[in-house]
């Protein structure tokens, strides 16, 4: 059985790689957002078979759903230091409102999940969440060491270094717990995503739109967590906390589109093209291809609505469709001003 990676304390304050340096930035934007950015994100992110769910059990009852924070919304200074020490996007909105901070769950896990009884770690090798039962607590064996509805290729993703300081705080609650964590060499979905269709096969990732009730149940896929261990055998890999991890994960965090979206969404865009296009490469980045990721959320094709104008005049492609889709939620917010 692997072992869950290591993070070592101190968590690292010089934030990523030297070769990716952001600039601190205000956040202007950011305050112009009213709290229907942070749940209408949520609500449309976390969406599977045509309903909103549980990203962990799948239930979709409405009066039990409810939009969890990550960071909790009263830690402002948690918040700050994060994009200050490179933990995130320089340009996130208000801890309360950034939909990146937040997960879709129901009643019961919701308080499980800031009573730090369980977390959430992302395995970049399969480009997947996965839950940990840290706490042991029986209630949530059957989610354990098993894939949840998240999606990292969606542009609202939660970033997955907000993960880790949940993940600390869980393990310091818990001392006397083992810090090695065993999990599977191959890992499945979780039980009702697998029984309910709701994945797809051919690519691994998860039905948004299906019909309920009219998909047959999607085979038991597994997803290979092997790492290479010199020529030892092992019978799988075990979760840690090592720097390196920590390295591989903030890796991941920022080559996802929801890093990059992040930071189109806080930057003004009022220039010309020739200049938003120069301020796009410089501050936001071109796409990597060999990253494998493919934005979740996008329309293609089409530029419109009212805010036209004010979108970044970028070339042709997912990052120039996105933006309108980006601004839908502020020109929402406008309306219900």
């Amino acid at each position: 059985m692997p072992s869950l990676p290591l993070f070592s304390l101190p968590l690292s304050p010089a934030g990523p790689p030297s070769d990716y340096a952001w600039r601190p930035r205000a956040c202007a934007a950011s305050k112009r957002s009213t709290v229907t950015t942070f749940t209408t994100g949520i609500d449309e992110r976390d969406v599977i078979g045509g309903r909103r769910r549980c990203i962990i059990c799948g239930i979709t009852t409405d009066f039990l759903l409810q939009h969890c924070h990550i960071i909790p919304r009263h830690e402002e200074s948690t918040w700050n230091n994060l994009g200050v020490k490179g933990w995130g996007p320089t340009r996130m909105k208000f801890v309360a409102l950034e939909p990146r901070n937040g997960i879709l769950l129901c009643a019961n896990h919701h308080l499980a999940f800031d009573a730090y009884c369980f977390f959430i770690r992302y395995i970049p090798n399969i480009k997947k969440y996965i839950l940990i039962n840290f706490s042991g607590e029986e209630s949530f064996e059957a989610y354990n060491n098993k894939i949840i509805a998240l999606d990292v290729n969606d542009y609202l993703s939660p970033l997955p270094s907000l993960f880790i300081i949940h993940e600390m705080r869980v393990r310091g609650l818990h001392p006397f717990s083992t810090p090695q964590v065993d999990i599977p060499e191959n890992i499945l979905w979780q039980d009702w995503i697998t029984a309910g269709g709701f994945c797809n096969e051919a690519t691994s990732t998860l039905k948004r739109d299906a019909p309920l009730g009219q998909e047959a149940p999607s085979q038991l896929q597994q997803f290979n967590t092997t790492v290479d261990t010199g020529g030892v055998p092992s019978s799988g890999l075990q979760l840690t906390s090592k720097d390196e991890v920590i390295a591989e994960i903030f890796a991941a965090t920022r080559a996802s589109p929801s890093w990059k979206a992040c930071q189109i969404e806080g930057t003004s865009w009022a220039g010309t093209a020739e200049e938003n296009t120069e301020k796009y490469i410089s501050e936001i980045g071109v796409s990597d291809d060999e990253d494998g990721f493919e934005v979740r959320g996008v329309e293609s094709g089409v530029r419109g609505g009212t805010r036209g104008e004010q979108l970044p005049e970028l070339a042709s492609g997912p990052d120039k469709s996105y933006c309108m889709k980006t601004h839908r939620l502020e020109e929402q917010e406008k309306h219900e001003k």
